[in-house]
């Protein structure tokens, strides 16, 4: 669903054709290097992303904030800490990373300038220097692939909501994605992000395990609280269904995530989602079996387990078709809701990536957001065991 209520399937046109769901008033800056080459895309690219902006509905201010040479990095801290105080999104053009690895002449911008906008609490949407060339030369209309992506994320890490599910099924109030990180074949952490069903991202957070250590029922119960009823405390959002996603075998630590939610008094339905091993559906034609497309699933109601297809025709389009459709392996643990409703919430959590409105997710967002909120803490970005606000990660 779109602005003004309208309805489409396929957020990559129906963008720019309805508008964002939901857009605040938002200020973009530009980051970029002061060296001659990039004179083009210092001039002519806020333009160009100002006008596409507009064109989905999410019209921003967008003009240049700060350059820097390319060359030491210690030149890139300084350049991001003089962007202005009010940018709600930097837009930083990069060199391509292969060009930094390449050659002894500078240092690769892009994990400081990164590092240090989000200290600064500004979410950056990073384009490597062909793509913004691209964009400047081409002008392409809103819904292509890789410029409605660039424009959707832009907008959602201001604080708009492109789209969202209409009629979401269910009574859950939140959905809980947790990932459990792994290193030579040892748990190193635990991830978690908050959804809610019209697809609103709250925030996500990471705690580190010492060696080996296990999953604890103290790691998921600090997480919920942090995640879940301080946060939406503050947002004014009451919690009294929450749905726990486990990326991977649930199993392997679903005492410890029950112990940890033992004393909520929510109901909470805890669901394991896997990836891989999945069998794929069949669909009856009448004349023999074929594979059923995207969205189909198969629903075993006697031992609370599914297969779902996610991803994959017609939604992919036949040059992405190989290798399709995508599954997932669903399995109810414990709860109030039944496995069919559980399953038709993780399709419909799975098309709401916000960062790429071209393509949908194989697993539902609450998980993928959880892997990628613990990537930003090992890259940096972030500090472990601190609240990653908003979609910054995306």
């Amino acid at each position: 669903m779109y602005a003004g209520g309208q309805r489409g399937s396929q957020p990559r046109v129906d963008l720019s054709e309805f508008g964002v769901y939901k857009t605040p008033e938002y200020r973009v800056r530009l980051i970029a290097p002061a060296t001659s080459p990039y004179d083009e895309v210092r001039d002519r690219l806020p333009g160009v992303i100002a006008k596409g902006l507009s064109d989905i509905g999410a019209p921003a201010h967008v003009t240049g904030g700060a350059t820097y040479d390319p060359g030491d990095t210690t030149n890139y801290t300084e350049a991001a800490s003089q962007l202005p105080k009010d940018t709600d999104v930097a837009v930083a053009v990069v060199p391509r990373e292969e060009e930094a690895d390449e050659t002894d002449l500078f240092d690769d911008p892009h994990p400081e300038l990164k590092r240090r906008l989000m200290r600064r609490g500004m979410p950056t949407q990073m384009l490597e220097k062909p793509t913004a060339e691209n964009l400047v030369d081409t002008r392409p209309a809103p819904s292509e692939h890789t410029f409605v992506n660039i424009l959707s994320a832009i907008a959602t890490k201001a604080g708009a909501t492109p789209w969202m599910v209409a009629d979401f099924p269910g009574t859950c109030d939140a959905f809980l994605g947790l990932d459990v990180s792994r290193k030579n074949g040892k748990n190193a952490g635990a991830s978690a992000s908050v959804v809610l069903p019209d697809g609103a991202m709250f925030a996500a957070e990471f705690t580190t395990f010492q060696d080996g250590e296990t999953f604890r029922a103290e790691d998921l119960n600090t997480i919920v609280r942090d995640l879940v009823f301080d946060f939406a405390a503050d947002h004014d959002h009451s919690i009294d269904h929450l749905t726990i996603m486990r990326d991977g075998k649930i199993s392997e630590d679903v005492e410890a995530i029950r112990e940890g939610v033992d004393s909520l008094d929510v109901d909470v339905d805890l669901v394991g989602v896997r990836k891989s091993g999945q069998p794929r559906v069949g669909h009856w034609k009448g004349d023999g079996w074929r594979i059923a497309d995207k969205g189909v699933a198969f629903i075993d109601d006697d031992r609370d387990r599914a297969v779902l297809h996610s991803w994959g025709m017609p939604d992919c389009g036949e040059e992405l078709a190989t290798g399709t459709p995508k599954t997932v392996g669903i399995r109810k643990h414990s709860g109030p809701t039944d496995i069919a409703t559980l399953t038709e919430q993780s399709y419909w959590l799975s098309e709401m990536h916000y960062g790429s409105p071209a393509r949908s997710t194989r697993l539902p967002v609450p998980i993928k957001y959880a892997d990628k909120a613990a990537q930003y803490v090992r890259e940096g970005y972030a500090d472990k065991n601190s609240i990653i606000e908003g979609p910054a990660y995306l």
